[in-house]
């Protein structure tokens, strides 16, 4: 009581400190891993004259303090960065160089510390700046001191490097490659720690890329629906599968979209939600378990618990099982298998899990000019269909081979892609359906125009 009249510098450096450990504590309450940079602006054009310049960050401390500010006094905030030439610096081989944002572990302002250090800066400088009341433009303007940090830059070519960064707070903010004689680049995969993603050029890159890897397979499943519509789907096991696809789908691309959109989320949730999505699309895949682990090496290829400092790992590993498993799933049997025209013949290699299933339907698909019973006829004239082994024998015969039925309509199964494609079934009871069967392969002679015919065959597993 009594002490307003008498507010001294270190009344507001303890409210000020208990303020910042209020927020540091709720901050921990919400997530492990509240510190890192929430912006960071490095500027490339600078380190191809071996100058490097942060232009532009945002950081939060280990211990909770808010540092905004840049190279240039138009960066604002309360942190002046300057510019550091390590043109000179030299390079032992080609390996990345790590650079680092490291400030004096003693709290001191310059020029007033007991013990100046040699190497590093004051962690604080003054500024004044003289203000005027906002509330009473009358009142006479008056000098105020700002506390300023004092940030240093580090690289890994410097003197007792690794020293300086273990003794001193430190923070990493990228990775430098040699781009020549006194030139240097960003890693294109380093990230540092990050409380937003915005803050890391290279995981917002890697996160729109998923985004659209996800809204292109989607959309893939959206245009099935959309040309068979949704109550007409079939029973089947493949079309509940599919269905279950599309939730799937649909559950991540507005999380992901939103990610990418607003670039505000922490690095410790996207690895959170990029595990999640690994999980759910690990159902579907028969190689890929719940936490990433691949099934000849599970205990070997889980993915990495989260690492806030070494988030590159984390985060590549991820992708790269999302990537896998997204990129496996297809829309169903309507991918189908292309029979490729090798100048003679159409033909295609077969895999041995085709035939696993004896309630497997095939069905052939032309799309061409000629269309529907125009084209049967054709084919019944001058068409072959056979293993590549009895092609031979079936050419010097006046035998069309396997035989095959025409379908007024496309199969429920499969949409009509094209108003130029004609769908056949194949019968699987046929003899020389066996000999595909042995020999893997299939192939097709026909005198259609190879350079507007495509020929594909579908396999449609079903439980009837």
């Amino acid at each position: 009581m009594g002490q307003g009249a008498f507010l001294s510098p270190q009344h507001l450096q303890a409210q000020d400190a208990w303020d910042q450990a209020c927020r540091h504590a709720l901050h921990l309450r919400l997530t492990p891993f509240p510190w890192g940079y929430e912006a960071l602006r490095v500027r490339e054009d600078a380190l191809g004259s071996g100058v490097v310049d942060v232009e532009h960050f945002s950081l939060v401390t280990r211990t909770g303090e808010r540092l905004v500010g840049g190279s240039v006094e138009t960066a604002g905030g309360n942190t002046r960065v300057p510019q550091r030439n390590i043109a000179e610096l030299r390079m032992a081989g080609n390996d990345p160089i790590p650079v680092w944002l490291v400030f004096n572990r003693e709290r001191a302002i310059q020029g007033l510390s007991q013990r100046e250090s040699e190497r590093l800066l004051a962690r604080y400088a003054l500024a004044t700046d003289t203000l005027a009341d906002p509330f009473d433009p009358q009142a006479p303007e008056a000098d105020v001191d700002f506390l300023l940090y004092q940030p240093n830059i580090v690289t890994g070519l410097d003197e007792n490097a690794e020293a300086i960064v273990r003794s001193s707070d430190s923070y990493k903010f990228a990775e430098l490659l040699p781009a020549g004689p006194g030139k240097f680049k960003l890693s294109h995969d380093y990230i540092p720690p990050t409380t937003a993603i915005a803050a890391s050029h290279n995981l917002l890159r890697w996160t729109r890329a998923l985004r659209d890897l996800l809204v292109s397979r989607g959309q893939d499943f959206a245009s099935v629906k959309r040309q068979r519509g949704i109550r007409a789907a079939s029973t089947s096991a493949q079309e509940v599968m599919r269905v279950v696809m599309m939730q799937t789908f649909g559950r991540h691309i507005p999380l992901f979209q939103e990610h990418a959109r607003l670039s505000s989320v922490s690095a410790y949730a996207m690895y959170q939600d990029l595990r999640q999505l690994v999980a759910e699309f690990s159902v579907f895949s028969e190689d890929i378990g719940y936490f990433g682990e691949l099934a000849n090496k599970p205990r070997e290829t889980e993915l990495p618990d989260y690492d806030h400092e070494d988030l590159r790992r984390c985060f590549r590993i991820g992708f790269d099982r999302a990537e896998v498993l997204i990129k496996a799933l297809t829309v169903g049997a309507e991918v189908g298998i292309t029979l490729a025209h090798d100048g003679r013949f159409y033909r295609a290699d077969l895999p041995a899990n085709l035939f696993e299933n004896d309630k497997t339907r095939f069905y052939l698909a032309f799309e061409s000019e000629q269309k529907g019973a125009e084209l049967f006829a054709r084919l019944s004239r001058t068409g072959k269909i056979a293993s590549m082994d009895e092609m031979p024998r079936l050419l010097s015969a006046a035998l069309f081979g396997l035989k095959i039925d025409l379908l007024p309509v496309p199969p429920e199964e499969l949409p009509q892609k094209s108003p130029n494609t004609t769908y056949f079934l194949v019968d699987t009871t046929h003899p020389f359906w066996q000999m595909i069967k042995n020999g893997r392969n299939i192939a097709v002679f026909s005198d259609l125009p190879a350079d507007s015919t495509v020929i594909k065959l579908f396999p449609v597993a079903t439980q009837d």
